[in-house]
């Protein structure tokens, strides 16, 4: 993501040397001012704005899959306006994205959107309440989320559940051979018995990365106070949305899966999930499990300095 700060103002420290070039002196686009830069990943950075950070896009390409974010997002902003999701700024121009034309960032696309208060689930006490809660409010944005579709909402992500069998080239590059013997035979059992199940269930574009690091927690430590983060979005079976937040409330207790069971059934509170949603449930997150274990340590591989961060969820897989 990258930094802008919106015009009127008070600017504590100067752009950077290249911000001029970003945003052409004849675009009314300078009305945003770049402020500095965070970076996040090899593709977000986050900027110092006051109450509004932005983000762009580090690949020249993805205009169709910023425009389908921000759509997301007013979309929800109509269905569910009392959400707590980001909102998006319009530019000076009225758009919802802006793409560079000059400088060391062109061909990216830079996207404004509101601040959401709160603490990362990943450092808030885990509570019954809280899991219920964070079951529920993934249910609510799915139900919100009912009628919007996207272009690019149908783009292959390498993070759906349902693509986990294309995943096996990477799995056989798995340094340890007997995790790359254990993702190899769950691919197989994925692709004989979960697959095709899949197939007959109700889809919708869903959040699909409804993790502790995605999720945000108000000062009661029992309310959710934002949801973040829709670069994973994508039109998929819904119950995989499920798979996705219940993988990361599994516990380290002898029976990990009774705090999952809370968040599932906070959802059910909402949004009933069928017997064939709820049979088909520990597959999925197995698969969202071996995902994760494979992407991760692929990324890591790509990525040497990022690999703290790539393999932060990967011990636990």
């Amino acid at each position: 993501m990258m930094a802008i700060r919106a015009a009127g103002t008070s600017q504590s420290s100067p752009p950077p040397a290249w911000a001029s070039s970003v945003l052409p002196a004849s675009s009314r686009h300078t009305q945003l001012l770049i402020a500095g830069k965070i970076r996040l990943s090899s593709q977000l950075y986050l900027v110092s704005c006051g109450a509004w950070p932005a983000r762009a896009s580090m690949t020249s390409s993805n205009a169709p899959t910023s425009s389908f974010q921000a759509g997301l997002l007013r979309h929800l902003e109509l269905t569910a306006p009392d959400l707590p999701v980001p909102r998006v700024r319009a530019t000076a121009d009225g758009a919802d994205c802006l793409r560079v034309q000059a400088g060391p960032l062109a061909g990216r696309v830079i996207w404004v959107t509101s601040f959401l208060p709160g603490d990362l689930l990943r450092g808030v006490r885990s509570t019954c309440q809280l899991r219920t809660q964070v079951g529920r409010s993934l249910a609510s944005l799915g139900r919100a989320l009912r009628g919007y579709d996207h272009p690019a909402a149908h783009r292959h992500i390498i993070w759906d559940i349902q693509h986990v069998a294309g995943l096996r080239p990477l799995a056989a590059e798995l340094d340890d051979p007997d995790q790359r013997r254990t993702v190899l035979r769950e691919i197989d059992r994925f692709e004989e018995l979960t697959a095709p199940a899949l197939s007959q269930l109700r889809g919708q574009i869903v959040h699909n990365d409804f993790s502790v690091d995605n999720v945000l927690i108000a000062p009661d430590r029992q309310s959710v106070s934002g949801m973040i983060d829709f670069g994973d979005a994508t039109h998929t079976t819904l119950v995989n949305d499920v798979a996705v937040m219940a993988s990361y409330q599994l516990s380290d207790d002898p029976d990990p899966t009774r705090t999952a069971i809370d968040a599932i059934a906070g959802y059910h509170t909402v949004t009933g999930l069928s017997a064939a949603e709820i049979d088909l449930l520990p597959r999925l997150i197995t698969a969202r499990m071996v995902t994760r274990v494979i992407v991760s340590q692929w990324r890591a591989k790509q990525s040497p300095a990022n690999t703290r961060y790539l393999l932060r969820h990967t011990a636990r897989a």
